[in-house]
């Protein structure tokens, strides 16, 4: 994929958006406003995405959401694992359930961001998913470190927004 269109998409950027893929002139009885296609920052990206997850119906849905994508997906069935794999990898952006077995997603975001500040790392986007939806909920959660929240059941849009709006930078 070279480019991408915005929606809702006007039938003039279509237009342009096509012959411009088809390298075919537009046609000479009208003059197309410049196309609302832009070459997409994502597209070259590849970020490394930690997702600590319990529930193997939420890893397929998220690994299924992101097979389309560049991103490489990490998944651990715990906070404990996922505290694991996190001090030995790079990650770009982590996925937190809240609601885990042996280290739920609290404590695992807080061993996170103590490490982060031990080893003089900058802190990593964390991103609570939970089932819970309720304002003291999303309090809770920051509180313990992360740096957005989302209800489950998530939606793809909602899903790949939030990895754009909190991973700005180029994957190292």
């Amino acid at each position: 994929m070279a480019a991408y269109m915005v929606k809702p998409v006007k039938r003039a950027d279509l237009l342009n958006a096509i012959s411009t893929a088809l390298n075919m002139p537009l046609p000479s009885r009208q003059e197309a406003p410049p196309a609302t296609v832009q070459a997409s920052p994502d597209v070259q990206q590849s970020l490394r995405i930690l997702l600590a997850e319990d529930a193997e119906d939420n890893r397929l849905l998220i690994q299924a959401y992101l097979k389309q994508t560049a991103h490489q997906l990490d998944m651990a069935e715990n906070g404990e694992a996922a505290f694991g794999k996190y001090k030995s990898g790079r990650y770009d952006l982590v996925f937190m359930d809240m609601q885990m077995p042996v280290m739920d997603g609290y404590a695992a975001t807080q061993a996170i961001r103590e490490w982060e500040r031990a080893n003089h790392r900058p802190p990593t986007p964390i991103i609570a998913l939970t089932a819970h939806a309720l304002k003291g909920d999303e309090e809770k959660s920051r509180a313990a470190g992360c740096t957005a929240h989302l209800t489950k059941p998530i939606k793809k849009a909602t899903l790949l927004a939030a990895i754009s709006e909190h991973t700005r930078s180029p994957a190292t």
